[in-house]
C-alpha cells in the first residue's frame, strides 16, 4: 500500500476517535504503521505487552493456551478496532493471551511510553 493509501486509512481511523481533530492528529503523529504477515504475533501470552494497536487493514485472532496445552481462540478484532492485552499493557506485565494476525494486516501501533506522553499532554 502506498503512502497516500496509508494516510487515508489513518484518517479513517482518526475519525472513529472521540477526540478533537487537533488531538486526533497529535495521537496519530506519535505512533507508527507496521505490516504484520499472516500468523505473525502482535503479543504473545506470557511475554510483555509493549503496544496498543489499531487495525487499519486485516484482522487478528486472540487465543489463550490452557494449562493442558490446548490453544483456544477467544476472539477476533477487525479494521478500526483497538487491540492489546489492556491490563498487561497498563501494568507492564506478561500478556494473558496471544494476539496473532489472521491475515496479512496493517496496524497503527503506539508504545506504552507514547500513550503515557499523550495522556500527560492532555
Amino acid at each position: 500500500m502506498d503512502h497516500a493509501g496509508i494516510a487515508k486509512k489513518l484518517k479513517g481511523f482518526a475519525s472513529t476517535l472521540e477526540l478533537s481533530e487537533e488531538l486526533a492528529s497529535l495521537f496519530i503523529s506519535m505512533g507508527k504503521v507496521v505490516k504484520y504477515k499472516r500468523k505473525e504475533v502482535f503479543v504473545r501470552q506470557g511475554e510483555p505487552c509493549l503496544y496498543v494497536g489499531a487495525i487499519l487493514e486485516g484482522d487478528f485472532r486472540f487465543s489463550r493456551c490452557t494449562p493442558e496445552g490446548i490453544n483456544r481462540v477467544i476472539g477476533y478484532n477487525f479494521p478500526y478496532d483497538f487491540m492489546t492485552d489492556y491490563p498487561a499493557f497498563l501494568k507492564r506485565e506478561p500478556g494473558n493471551y496471544t494476539i496473532e494476525a489472521a491475515n496479512d494486516s496493517l496496524v497503527y501501533q503506539v508504545s506504552y511510553e507514547q500513550v503515557m506522553a499523550f495522556f500527560e499532554m492532555n
